[in-house]
């Protein structure tokens, strides 16, 4: 029998090689549960890390944001009264307004376009029926119709 001194790792314990089967993996379970525990507080920890960055990036982006929003105030004013130099003030501002009305449009038609763009999740549609029978291990039935029975 080998002998264990107080300061090694096992001492205490029966030496690995009259250890019983249940017992090692009864310490592997306990080991591995001990993993996945430190695991999570190491993802919760990256991701608390993390959470704090964009948090503070995003109310860089927010002050920015309203920052360049006085910003086009001020220039939108700005060429009213350039313009203003050479039409009445109100022909000038008609001009700054309407570009603007015209941005809005144009971004509203582009967005617009692109939402009627979406597809939505065919293929995840088509493959959930596949995925459950799976799950149950069955095959899907096919009703003939495109559409696969889930019962």
């Amino acid at each position: 029998m080998a002998q264990t001194t107080p300061g090694d790792e096992g001492a205490g314990q029966e030496p690995p090689s009259e250890r019983s089967v249940g017992e090692l993996v009864a310490d592997a379970n306990t080991e591995l549960a001990e993993l996945i525990r430190l695991q999570i507080e190491l993802a919760k920890a990256e991701i608390a890390h993390d959470a704090k960055a964009v948090a503070t990036g995003t109310g860089m982006f927010a002050a920015a944001a309203v920052i360049a929003h006085l910003f086009i105030i001020l220039l939108s004013a700005t060429l009213g009264f350039v313009l203003y130099v050479w039409l009445p003030l109100w022909g000038a501002f008609a001009i700054v307004t309407g570009f603007y009305l015209l941005l809005v449009i144009v971004f509203g038609l582009w967005g617009l376009r692109r939402f009627r763009g979406m597809r939505g999740t065919p293929e995840t549609k088509a493959s959930l029926p596949q995925t459950f029978a799976a799950i149950r291990h069955r095959k899907p039935e096919d009703t003939g119709d495109g559409v696969v029975d889930r019962v």
